[in-house]
C-alpha cells in the first residue's frame, strides 16, 4: 500500500515539474545551448549572420562582419553549406578559408573539373587558346 502512494506522488510531481516546465520554457529556454534549444523548439529561426561569426565562418577574406555592420537583412550562409564546411573544419582540423576551399575542390572534381586548372577532366575536351 505504501509503494503505491509512493509511485503515486512521484508520478503527481514528475507531471506538475512537467507542466511547470512547459509553460515557462519561454524563460529559461535563452539560456540553453543553440543545439539543445533547436531540439526543443519546433519554430527554429533562421540562422543569421551573427551566428555564422560565433560559428567560427568568417575570415579575413570571409568577412561577415561587414554584413552585420551594414544591417545585411539575409539570412546567414547556406545550411548544408554551412554544414559541410563545419564537418570539414572539424575533421580535418583546419580554419574557415581552408575548408571553403577544400569543399570547393571537391565540388568541382564531383562535376568533372580539375580544381588545378579549371579545364574539364574529360579526355575528349578539346580546348583552343
Amino acid at each position: 500500500m505504501a509503494l503505491s502512494h509512493f509511485l503515486y506522488t512521484l508520478c503527481l510531481i514528475c507531471i506538475i515539474a512537467a507542466s511547470v516546465g512547459y509553460v515557462t520554457r519561454a524563460y529559461w529556454s535563452p539560456y540553453l545551448p543553440i543545439a539543445l534549444r533547436a531540439r526543443l523548439e519546433r519554430y527554429m529561426a533562421l540562422p543569421t549572420f551573427e551566428d555564422d561569426i560565433e560559428r567560427g565562418l568568417t575570415s579575413d577574406d570571409f568577412d561577415l562582419h561587414g554584413n552585420v555592420e551594414a544591417g545585411d537583412d539575409r539570412h546567414g550562409l547556406d545550411a548544408t553549406s554551412r554544414k559541410e564546411v563545419m564537418h570539414i573544419m572539424k575533421k580535418r582540423k583546419c580554419n574557415f578559408d581552408q575548408a571553403r576551399l577544400i569543399m570547393l575542390q571537391d565540388k568541382m572534381r564531383k562535376a568533372g573539373i580539375d580544381p588545378q586548372t579549371g579545364l574539364p577532366i574529360d579526355s575528349k575536351f578539346v580546348s583552343f587558346s
